[in-house]
């Protein structure tokens, strides 16, 4: 309500201005909006002299460039070599076993207590599905 009052206010007070920009004025004979006034003579442009030491081959926005190239290309090596460090600080056991293995390397064997645990728990499940069975 109060952004409102504010908006009104400044608009109001902004009316009289507005309209006195809007006056056409009336040419005189020496003003610039008269037809027949006479137009000011244009100045000459002043001729500027090229320096000859100043020629710019180019070598230096390639060699700025290249400058430019190397330093992201460093930039993004400090940032992955960052990134693999911290994430190598904050891997759990498993993972850095998991890391640290070698590629051909298989995991060992689970034990028997494992593979019994696993069996019982299959066996559990098809009497299930044997029992919820429709009939």
């Amino acid at each position: 309500m109060v952004f409102l009052l504010v908006l009104t206010l400044g608009l109001v007070a902004g009316a009289p201005v507005a309209s006195a920009q809007q006056a056409t004025p009336t040419p005189t004979p020496e003003s610039p909006l008269n037809p027949t006034f006479p137009a000011p003579a244009a100045p000459e442009p002043t001729p500027v002299q090229e320096d000859e030491t100043a020629v710019d081959d180019g070598s230096n926005d390639r060699l700025l460039l290249l400058g430019i190239g190397v330093g992201l290309l460093v930039l993004f090596v400090v940032i992955a070599r960052f990134i693999f460090s911290d994430a190598r600080a904050h891997l759990t056991a498993g993972d850095r076993a998991a890391v640290d293995r070698v590629p051909g390397e298989r995991p060992r064997p689970p034990s028997k207590q494992v593979k019994s645990k696993a069996r019982a728990r299959g066996r559990a499940q098809r009497a299930a599905r044997r029992h919820n069975r429709p009939r």
